[in-house]
């Protein structure tokens, strides 16, 4: 009666939301929790796959570290029940919990064109993940229908930083680009874009308006405080452990 849970670091800003819906859908069957993380990366791995060896969980929840679906499928398919947790967009051949990642997006254009803004900027996540095309496309899908379609070059690369955030609107703004709105594919690059803004005398919201994604706590506690778009974690991991106990306690898997 272990669950196990694979994790890449504890110190990504949404884990222990995710981690504590887990832990309460866990313990409420009266189950133990074994949380393996990979800090050290291959070396993690390795102590990771000795576990699996001696069979020290009856099943595994995933937040995948990067690089580790096709080992992680492998186990699915060698009999571990698996169930990941995801919100980068990917389409593994396990059972997993996802988020609405082009609705959230949406919302967001939405919620700008209702303020008057037409002329955002995207502050856009890693390209290899999912979430960012998917946010991408839902964003600039309402701005199309508008009659406002996004350029490319109003849309600057990142990596879910406050750093990458900031010097993305920073660079903006010492080229002169004209912009009404930020729309960043996270909260933390969402406080850096609001920083240089700050720092270049720009008015929040009056003169730019900025919008995140996940609604983490430090949201709440930018200067001014951070639109967001709400990510269910903590029920995103509650769902995830009920599947995967359900699946251990004779239910079948879904697709």
């Amino acid at each position: 009666r272990i669950v196990g849970v694979l994790v890449p670091s504890l110190t990504w800003p949404w884990m222990g939301d995710v981690l504590q819906g887990v832990v309460d859908a866990v313990e409420a069957k009266s189950y133990g929790l074994l949380l393996f993380t990979c800090n050290r990366g291959d070396e993690s791995m390795r102590q990771f796959a000795t576990q699996v060896s001696a069979k020290s969980f009856d099943g595994l929840l995933v937040i995948e570290p990067e690089g580790t679906l096709e080992y992680i499928a492998g186990l699915h398919a060698k009999g571990l029940p698996v169930v990941m947790i995801d919100d980068r967009g990917h389409q593994p051949l396990f059972p997993s919990v996802a988020t609405t990642n082009r609705l959230g997006a949406e919302a967001a254009a939405r919620h700008l064109l209702a303020m008057g803004r037409r002329h955002p900027v995207v502050a856009r996540g890693p390209e290899r993940f999912g979430c960012t095309t998917e946010r991408l496309d839902g964003f600039g899908q309402v701005y199309a229908e508008a009659g406002i379609p996004i350029p490319a070059d109003r849309v600057v690369d990142g990596d879910f930083t406050f750093e990458a955030g900031r010097l993305a609107v920073k660079g903006l703004l010492d080229a002169g680009v004209r912009f009404d709105a930020v729309f960043a594919h996270n909260d933390l690059s969402a406080a850096g874009a609001i920083q240089a803004l700050r720092d270049n005398g720009t008015a929040i919201p009056a003169e730019v308006a900025v919008v995140g994604y996940d609604d983490i706590p430090l949201a709440a506690h930018t200067e001014p405080a951070l639109t967001t778009v709400h990510q269910p974690l903590r029920e995103m991991g509650g769902a995830a452990a009920r599947m995967l106990l359900s699946y251990l306690e004779g239910t079948p898997a879904p697709e």
